[in-house]
């Protein structure tokens, strides 16, 4: 009545299939066949456990590590290590109840990021001295 439904021409040919000026069918299983052989093989032997995979830029390296020491890690560095591990130790043991049963962890960290922040802005209004 109205419109009319379109047809596709042909179906999309994959990125990675070999095409052949000629329709022969031997030059095709041949292709198919090295390209087989060519996947199925192991990777070099001073290959490493990601071969294969896209390598990571340079400023993933192994040289950039955080102050911490670990790869990858959260770069918040703070010295209420120890308070934030406890309340965060808390919540995953008292998940269910975690605002009754962890406030006064949560308080000792809140206190120490406070004080923490507040040396750190003595630390600036002496080193810009004005």
């Amino acid at each position: 009545m109205g419109q009319k439904q379109s047809t596709p021409a042909e179906p999309p040919v994959a990125a990675n299939t070999t095409t052949t000026s000629s329709n022969d069918p031997a030059q095709h299983s041949a292709a198919v066949a090295a390209e087989v052989e060519r996947q199925s093989q192991p990777p070099p032997e001073d290959a490493r456990h990601t071969y294969g995979q896209p390598t990571l830029p340079p400023h993933h390296g192994p040289s950039s590590t955080t102050s911490i020491g670990k790869k990858g890690a959260s770069k918040l560095v703070t010295d209420c290590r120890k308070q934030q591990r406890a309340s965060l130790t808390c919540i995953e043991d008292n998940y269910a109840n975690k605002n009754e049963a962890c406030a006064h962890l949560f308080e000792e960290y809140k206190r120490c990021r406070r004080e923490e922040h507040e040396r750190k802005l003595e630390a600036n209004a002496k080193a810009s001295a004005w």
